[in-house]
């Protein structure tokens, strides 16, 4: 059996791989990484205001979740999961996007004033 052969038949093993709930945001890859102990984990943390108007929109991305961060409040932002760690914001004429990076499997936010948030 060539080695790829053996992957792709340890692959197929029932495992966490094929547990994953309908709807799971983690990729294939970092899944494996995860599973093969290749790659190492890395949590990215931001904290965002809005200084200059009364309120803006941060738009969680893949999803689209939109939520509007007022001027009194803050929002933490966390991503967490394999890979590089590079976090994206793209400024937006009404707020900003954020982006985790492609093997990130965790992105939770939360409100000084209203606590956890929905994305």
């Amino acid at each position: 059996m060539r080695s790829h052969d053996a992957l792709m038949v340890w692959l197929h093993a029932p495992t966490e791989l094929h547990r994953r709930a309908e709807g799971d945001r983690v990729s294939l890859r970092a899944q494996l990484g995860r599973l093969l102990g290749t790659s190492k984990r890395k949590t990215v943390r931001l904290v965002l205001h809005c200084r200059k108007v009364d309120s803006c929109e941060v738009a969680f991305e893949p999803w689209g979740t939109i939520e509007t961060l007022r001027a009194d409040d803050t929002f933490t932002v966390e991503v967490a999961g394999p890979g590089d760690g590079m976090i994206e914001v793209d400024y937006r004429p009404t707020g900003i996007s954020i982006w985790g990076w492609n093997d990130a499997d965790t992105m939770s936010a939360w409100s000084k004033n209203a606590g956890p948030l929905n994305i």
